[in-house]
């Protein structure tokens, strides 16, 4: 694996991995809930268990999210499922062109 072959250059050891998702009520500046996992998962792996568990403890009426969380697939578990509005920032997505054609990255 490449992290093996850094490690080997450098010297040192490639340590343990902790991942840590909270959600927080913003208004009482309260953790509601949270998901903890050993691996370089990216947090939108976690978004829909950390929502239910949020949504178990405490109703909210709205969740803000950072713009890495804008997919259909969190907005209509939230707008459906749960009865709430997102509010998430639009990604930019960047394109390059090929062949006279542009295509995502």
């Amino acid at each position: 694996m490449k992290f093996r072959l850094y490690s080997k250059r450098t010297g040192k050891l490639r340590r343990s991995f902790l991942k840590a998702s909270i959600s927080v009520d913003t208004i009482k500046k309260v953790i509601i809930g949270w998901k903890i996992s050993q691996k370089t998962y990216h947090g939108i792996k976690h978004v829909s268990t950390l929502i239910k568990k949020s949504n178990r403890s405490r109703k909210s009426q709205c969740y803000v999210m950072d713009n890495g969380y804008d997919s259909e697939e969190i907005h209509t578990l939230i707008r459906n499922e749960i009865k709430a509005d997102s509010i998430v920032p639009l990604r930019e997505r960047k394109r390059m062109r090929i062949n006279g054609k542009y295509r995502k990255q």
